[in-house]
């Protein structure tokens, strides 16, 4: 598929694929109309009318108990009572809470957790209520994903500090959010060449990850998936060869962002935007609520060789023993048992 080019699909179809890809439709309609009326100026209220439209899609298919909203994550580091407040605070030394970067999309607990601070969508959020990030990108370029990346890195390690901190005191148990990075394009040049694609962006990602210390890893959120709407989806991925000389590896595979459908005559084609269906399953999955995979995962074949996208791979982060690393469960715990 060119790149800005909307991907096409049956509505004529009344099926669940035809459901899903309608989601994705839905946002390129509202914005293409916008964009008309503002003449694709770089207006500001754009990108949040897109952060406004993803968070609408994603509230109306989740469970009423969790609600999606934008803003900050409360970080606490010590309590209270232990801040000396007679003496001036000493250089290096943790305040008693520190937040996130603002957060375009949070999924979080509203039934279990109240929030520190709202109004309307606007959040601040205690960290064990969350339960997904998402951020949203515009036009995408390679600075785009370094700084998407250097976000969601910096929410991880606060998030992981926190957990420390909440075990020093047997404090409330933190369930490890999900992190995704959608873009709604890629930028071009004059030319209308691609600045970058699918596979330099699965590149980006696993250089990005690269600079993290194999230290930190344990516990810490990591980016679960980075898509470019109606084109691809680049997901963590852990391979285990069949061949036992083989190592382990985990890392970033990208696949297609559309859907496949099959034709009367046993054909494929692709049909529709699957990022956006696929970004909400992800999110349902994760959450402690039911999950229907026939409502769920509803593209016309599992299988990644059909229709590949021209720029699917796999790029290794992690081998052996390190993959583990990922794992959701610190592995220095002691609530850790082989």
């Amino acid at each position: 598929m060119a790149y800005n080019e909307r991907p096409e699909f049956d509505t004529k179809t009344g099926d669940l694929t035809s459901f899903a890809a309608m989601l994705g439709e839905r946002f390129a309609l509202q914005i293409d109309w916008l964009g008309q009326l503002l003449r694709n100026a770089h207006h500001p209220s754009l990108g949040e009318y897109k952060e406004k439209l993803l968070r609408d899609v994603i509230s109306d298919s989740l469970p009423t108990r969790y609600a999606v909203g934008t803003g900050f994550v409360l970080f606490p580091t010590q309590h209270m009572t232990d801040v000396d407040e007679k003496k001036d605070q000493r250089e290096g030394e943790l305040p008693p809470h520190v937040l996130s970067r603002q957060l375009d999309v949070v999924v979080y607990d509203r039934a279990a957790y109240p929030t520190v601070y709202q109004d309307e969508e606007f959040v601040v959020l205690r960290p064990e209520a969350v339960r997904a990030v998402v951020e949203v990108k515009g036009s995408l370029n390679h600075k785009g994903v370094d700084d998407t990346l250097s976000l969601l890195v910096d929410f991880g390690r606060k998030w992981k500090n926190c957990r420390s901190f909440y075990k020093s005191f047997s404090g409330p148990e933190m369930q490890r959010p999900l992190l995704f990075a959608l873009a709604w394009s890629v930028q071009t040049d004059s030319r209308q060449r691609a600045r970058i694609n699918c596979g330099s962006l699965r590149k980006r990602i696993v250089d990005n990850l690269k600079e993290i210390p194999k230290e930190e890893l344990p516990a810490m959120p990591i980016l679960e998936a980075f898509m470019v709407y109606g084109d691809c989806e680049t997901a963590s991925v852990t391979w285990v060869p069949e061949d036992e000389d083989e190592e382990v590896t985990f890392g970033f595979s990208t696949n297609r962002g559309q859907f496949v459908r099959y034709g009367p005559d046993g054909s494929p084609s692709l049909s529709g935007d699957k990022t956006i269906a696929s970004l909400i399953a992800r999110i349902h999955y994760s959450l402690d609520s039911n999950f229907n995979t026939a409502f769920a995962y509803v593209d016309q074949t599992r299988r990644v060789d059909v229709l590949p996208h021209e720029r699917d791979g796999y790029d290794v982060w992690l081998k052996g023993d390190d993959v583990r690393l990922t794992s959701p469960i610190n592995f220095d715990d002691d609530d850790w048992l082989l």
